[in-house]
Order: C-alpha cells, then sequence, then structure tokens
C-alpha cells in the first residue's frame, strides 16, 4: 500500500487508534486535527504535515512525505520559508534512533540543500542575508542532530 494515498484516519487505524476523534473546540489543535481526518498524506497542504511533525504525529508516514516535499521545494511551509524544514527541529531523538534509514534519508537531503545541489525555486529570493543565514543555521543544526542519532 502506497503510504501517499492513505487518509490520516487509515494512518490512525494502522498506528492502533481506533477511539473517535472527539473535537474539542476551545484547543485549535483539536479542530485542526479532525478536520484532516479524512484527507489523503498527499493531499494535505505543507504546512499540515509541518504541524504532524512539530506534533510528533504519524512520523512514520510523515517524514517520508516531507523528505518528498523537500526534495521538490527546499522551502516548503504555510507560514515561512523552510517552515516543513524548521519543523524537523521538534522530532524526538528516540524516533530518529529507531528508524536510522529515515534518519540517513533526511540527512543525505539536508546535506544536498546545504550545498545547493537542489535549486530553490526559481522565483525566489531571499529578502535580506539575515534571513537566508538563519534557514542555513536551522538546515546545520538539524543535520547536527541527525548526524547524532546515527552515530549512537
Amino acid at each position: 500500500m502506497e503510504y501517499r494515498k492513505l487518509t490520516i484516519d487509515e494512518i490512525c487505524r494502522l498506528e492502533g487508534f481506533h477511539e473517535k476523534i472527539v473535537v474539542e473546540k476551545s484547543v485549535p489543535l483539536s479542530g485542526w486535527f479532525a478536520g484532516i481526518m479524512d484527507i489523503k498524506l498527499k493531499d494535505l497542504s505543507d504546512g499540515s504535515i509541518a504541524r504532524l511533525v512539530r506534533q510528533n504525529f504519524h512520523l512514520k508516514y510523515v517524514i517520508p512525505e516531507a523528505i518528498l516535499r523537500l526534495s521538490l521545494n527546499p522551502l516548503a511551509g504555510k507560514h515561512y520559508e523552510g517552515e516543513l524544514i524548521n519543523a524537523m527541529n521538534s522530532v524526538k531523538n528516540t524516533f530518529w534512533e529507531n528508524n536510522s534509514n529515515v534518519c540517513n534519508d533526511i540527512k543525505k537531503l539536508l546535506m544536498k540543500i546545504e550545498n545547493k545541489e537542489i535549486d530553490l525555486p526559481k522565483d525566489f529570493n531571499w529578502y535580506t542575508e539575515k534571513e537566508e543565514q538563519e534557514f542555513y543555521k536551522e538546515l546545520r543544526k538539524i543535520i547536527s542532530v541527525l548526524s547524532t542519532n546515527l552515530t549512537n
């Protein structure tokens, strides 16, 4: 089964979650999550993929999707350029430790982005040099975390 064609609800069931999602109106995350349950992983916005990564939800499925998206657009995100890459800072070390293949895949991709082997979108220009420096600083930070987890 191709993971990209799975809905979030199907992923939840594959991971052993069978309870109906209860939406708590006072909790925005709850409403957002309930709203994406019937959407296929491939059809989620970059912002939703970044949010799933930040929440450490369904990483076994979401990280490969993030890798695909980042290989097409290293600046993927909803709220700012590089949001999806920056979300990787939220992934718990235990995920990387238990998924060394995925850890290695994302590290290789991020190194290609850092070395400018993967182009940024053609119509994109950095607003300031500082913005560009911050992007690459975050990129190197994630690469360092991944490298640490690959050597342990």
